[in-house]
């Protein structure tokens, strides 16, 4: 199990766009929602696949923040991600590269995945959610 706090980052962290993401989830971790929700299109959407208590589509900022809150809920804050890679496209798309692991009912689960965030006027509109496991990532999140 692994108990780093930070994550390990590599790739193209300098980006405006990973500079926006990176800002956003450290104000969400300092409990700062006001500067969390400035990252976000009025019109965002989030869609989490899969069929899971987590899976779904999120519309505008507040659900799509209310994500990572759940998953923290559910979790009971045990969430944590070990390691992030960030490419970029002239698109205005970045794709992120994750490692994660959480405990849920005393139930321990490493997964990867991939998130892929549009942007449009320096904001996030699209988020999508590709796991590498989706069967395991349901049944760890059951309904």
């Amino acid at each position: 199990m692994a108990s780093q706090k930070t994550p390990v980052e590599t790739g193209a962290i300098n980006h405006p766009n990973v500079k926006a993401i990176r800002n956003y989830q450290a104000a969400m971790a300092n409990g700062d929602l006001e500067n969390a929700l400035t990252v976000f299109d009025p019109e965002v959407t989030y869609t989490v696949p899969g069929n899971n208590l987590l899976s779904g589509i999120y519309k505008g900022p507040q659900e799509v923040m209310s994500y990572l809150g759940r998953l923290m809920q559910l979790t009971g804050g045990s969430y944590r991600i070990s390691e992030m890679h960030w490419l970029v496209n002239e698109k205005e798309q970045v794709i992120l590269f994750i490692n994660n692991h959480a405990d849920l009912n005393g139930r321990f689960y490493e997964w990867e995945e991939t998130i892929l965030f549009e942007f449009k006027n320096g904001k996030k509109y699209n988020i999508e959610h590709f796991q590498a496991d989706q069967l395991g990532m349901d049944e760890f999140l059951r309904k």
